[in-house]
């Protein structure tokens, strides 16, 4: 059997969303913007995250974040589960989870959903992403990829669904 090439749920209805934000003046900061551009359907790029945004979430099976992290090594992956989560005051962003929370408050419930970080070499200013921002911004397109897909992204028996906060690629950097 061949595998689809539409994003799971694309021709049945909603499909998956993505929405990429960061920086593109802030090196590394973009790899999340880099990462965006590798990906099929529906994909948002945005500085930062805000409320507005919820109204993209009611139509989506599944949301993807895809971000830049300063808490991991270079080019290391982290991909986690996400849940709603308590709202909390916020000025001009807010979190992934909190944002999950408002498409639950507005549309009786939120999509599952995941966030990919990657880990940054650099956040100088400048348009310039590093190699190793190069590096880890496809293989987060890559790992994003699999989740539209309905594919296991590693842990042959684990199913996508328990995932919780788990690090992977920690060698992309050196």
């Amino acid at each position: 059997m061949e595998a689809s090439s539409t994003p799971k749920s694309a021709t049945n209805g909603p499909g998956p969303l993505v929405i990429a934000y960061g920086s593109l003046l802030r090196q590394d900061d973009a790899m999340a913007w880099r990462a965006a551009e590798l990906l099929p359907g529906e994909v948002i790029r945005e500085h930062q995250l805000t409320p507005e945004l919820v109204t993209h979430l009611q139509k989506a099976s599944l949301v993807i974040f895809i971000d830049a992290a300063v808490d991991l090594s270079p080019g290391s992956i982290r991909l986690k589960a996400l849940h709603p989560a308590k709202l909390q005051p916020w000025s001009h962003h807010i979190l992934p989870e909190q944002l999950l929370t408002l498409a639950e408050q507005v549309n009786g419930e939120a999509p599952p959903a995941f966030l990919i970080s990657g880990g940054v070499q650099d956040t100088g200013l400048s348009e310039q992403m590093t190699e190793t921002g190069k590096k880890c911004a496809a293989t987060m397109a890559d790992l994003a990829r699999r989740l539209m897909y309905g594919k296991r992204p590693f842990c042959p028996g684990s199913p996508i669904d328990d995932l919780t906060n788990v690090v992977i690629n920690d060698n992309i950097g050196g």
